[in-house]
C-alpha cells in the first residue's frame, strides 16, 4: 500500500450548541512505502517461508519420504 501524494488532515469539532465545524489541520505530502513498512513486509515473507518449509519437512518425515 504506497501513501503518495498530497494530503490533507481534517478536524471535526462540536461546539457546546452542539454546532459542528470541519477545517483542515494539516496538509502534508505522503511519500510512498516506509521502511518499517517494507521490513514488515519481508519479516512476515520470511515467517511464512519458515513455517511452509517446516510443515513440509514434518509431512515429508511422516509419509516416510526422507529414509533411503
Amino acid at each position: 500500500m504506497a501513501f503518495t501524494g498530497d494530503h490533507k488532515l481534517l478536524v471535526r469539532s462540536v461546539g457546546e450548541s452542539g454546532s459542528h465545524s470541519l477545517s483542515t489541520h494539516i496538509d502534508f505530502y505522503g511519500y510512498g512505502e516506509t521502511e518499517s513498512t517494507e521490513d514488515n513486509f519481508m519479516a512476515i515473507i520470511l515467517v511464512l517461508g519458515i513455517l511452509v518449509a517446516g510443515v513440509a519437512l514434518v509431512t515429508a518425515y511422516r509419509n516416510k519420504l526422507l529414509n533411503n
